[in-house]
């Protein structure tokens, strides 16, 4: 799992993880809120810092396994292009 997938999926599973903690646990609601939050947070700040503004464009990509069993890789400009095929030509994949 990469640095993009946590900074989103930080605060998705402290969401989920809020929904089985009764509301009079205030302390471990707010912890739980909090380190979902804080996570997210670092993990923007961390690809803020690794973004190179020289080079410009798409940057830090995490390919997503479609099909493991035959080891192809499927980018998100591919999904896109695949699902709306005007996309194409307003993602380019490099």
């Amino acid at each position: 799992m990469g640095l993009l997938s946590i900074t989103v999926l930080a605060p998705m599973l402290a969401a989920l993880t809020l929904l089985f903690i009764p509301s009079r646990s205030r302390a471990v609601v707010r912890i739980v809120s909090l380190s979902g939050a804080l996570t997210s947070l670092v993990g923007a700040l961390c690809v803020a810092w690794r973004y190179d503004l020289v080079a410009g464009g798409i940057q830090l990509r995490e390919p997503a396994h479609t099909l493991p069993h035959d080891g192809r890789r499927l980018g998100a400009g591919q999904v896109l292009s695949r699902a709306c095929p005007y996309a194409a030509t307003l993602w380019q994949e490099a």
